[in-house]
């Protein structure tokens, strides 16, 4: 199964499941579903980086990890961060 489908399908199911409890105990919906929906999609980021870690890992020139890894690392696809937001030039 492709990475995008992983994730779209647990996000979709535990939207499915909050909107399901939120129904059963009879309160809006809305906002169950907005956190049920990010609740899926780190699950089936969590699934697709342990499919990756027991495939292998990753391919260097092909660095597909998921958003949330670049968003609290200090380095960059191509050189390293200097805290304030700004990026050297580096050599992988």
């Amino acid at each position: 199964m492709k990475e995008k489908a992983i994730v779209s399908t647990t996000t979709l199911l535990t939207s499915l499941l909050a909107y399901w409890y939120a129904r059963e105990m009879q309160k809006d919906t809305a906002p169950y579903v907005i956190l049920g929906g990010f609740v899926g999609s780190l699950i089936g980021e969590t699934i697709v980086e342990n499919r990756k870690k027991k495939d292998g890992g990753y391919d260097r020139n092909n660095d597909s990890r998921p958003l949330s890894k670049y968003l609290f690392s200090t380095q960059g696809r191509n050189g390293t961060c200097d805290g304030f937001g700004s990026f050297a030039a580096g050599s992988d």
